[in-house]
């Protein structure tokens, strides 16, 4: 028999090109873009200061991975209201 529960959380297997995901840093809010190139890096929300991105990545798997193993927390949204 399985326990049904509600989940919240996604599992880093389950990241796709599909949805959009925020990155809450330090520095400010950040989500993950694409160059032309077609690496994935992670792009300042918050306004103030713009900066070139330091890491790039093969995947938005392992953009995430990279930001969960330093401690930041990362959400997944489909869909932005912009006010």
């Amino acid at each position: 028999m399985l326990k049904v529960v509600k989940r919240t959380t996604v599992y880093l297997d389950e990241v796709d090109n599909s949805k959009g995901y925020v990155m809450k840093g330090f520095k400010g809010d950040f989500i993950t873009a694409r160059q032309v190139d077609g690496k994935y890096i992670w792009v300042r929300l918050t306004p103030g200061k713009t900066t070139k991105p330091v890491h790039k990545y093969d995947t938005v798997q392992d953009a995430i991975e990279d930001k969960l193993n330093n401690g930041y927390e990362v959400y997944q949204f489909t869909e932005a209201e912009l006010r």
